[in-house]
């Protein structure tokens, strides 16, 4: 069953004034819906900016705009890091540990990449298929999460939501912050 929550900006200074993401798991899909509200990019997204296709793997998404999912297990310390850029590039990593022996996932596969952006508000609906050891779990542990790359006064800014934030710095690998449950 589908259900949303509001992530919550780092800093008090965020721009976009609310930032949601609405998830569900069947089986081996997990479909995100992200919300984003005054959004500010240089140029509307369109369905005509990208083609979904497994070439379209990049690393370090994480430098610009940037949706990301990390999926875990209460049973274990392995998780599993999700990217997915506005342009509809992504990626899907493995940890063994907290930050420890990253891998890319083989799999997995970005299944739907959809954008539709109106004045300030923007919408990315995202299906990837699950890897099986996550698929056959009827508990996850995650946290969602979305960086924000803006430009203000000539400078790059990042902006970091995320469900929860529990450190002096935005910091999403960590296992305590997997505080959203996803269930069948």
């Amino acid at each position: 069953m589908p259900f949303s929550i509001q992530l919550l900006p780092f800093s008090k200074t965020g721009t976009a004034s609310e930032v949601t993401v609405e998830i569900s798991k069947n089986s081996d899909l997990l479909t995100l819906l992200y919300t984003i509200k005054k959004f500010q990019i240089e140029k509307p997204v369109t369905l005509s900016d990208f083609q979904i296709s497994n070439n379209l793997r990049t690393d370090e998404l994480w430098k610009h705009t940037c949706f990301e999912i990390f999926i875990g297990t209460e049973d274990s310390d392995e998780y599993w890091e999700f990217n997915f850029s506005t342009s509809g590039k992504w990626n899907c990593y493995h940890f063994d540990n907290y930050r420890k022996e990253m891998t890319q996932e083989p799999d997995t596969a970005l299944l739907m990449f959809s954008a539709i952006q109106d004045n300030q508000d923007a919408l990315f609906n995202i299906k990837v298929k699950l890897p099986k050891n996550l698929a056959n779990k009827n508990k996850l542990l995650s946290s969602p999460a979305v960086i924000v790359e803006s430009i203000q006064n000539g400078m790059r800014n990042f902006e970091y939501y995320a469900s929860s934030h529990k450190n002096n710095k935005p910091d999403f690998h960590r296992k305590d912050a997997r505080t959203v449950i996803i269930r069948q």
